[in-house]
């Protein structure tokens, strides 16, 4: 399953995750995915494919000074 694919089925199963998915990033084994994924875009993540054991990671905008 591509990260994106996995951001469509979060905002099926749990729509209360969809404010938080809009401005999230996606990160597969460490590995960032873009904010194409979080979104749900076909295009998110297609190259980050997601296997049984990967780690996943939702992260929300942060900012610091």
């Amino acid at each position: 399953m591509a990260a994106g694919d996995l951001a469509r089925v979060l905002r099926e199963r749990f729509p209360g995750l969809g404010p938080v998915l809009d401005t999230a990033a996606l990160a597969v084994n460490m590995e960032y995915a873009g904010p194409a994924a979080a979104a749900g875009s076909p295009a998110g993540g297609e190259g980050l494919r997601i296997r049984p054991g990967d780690e996943v990671a939702v992260i929300p905008p942060v900012s610091g000074g």
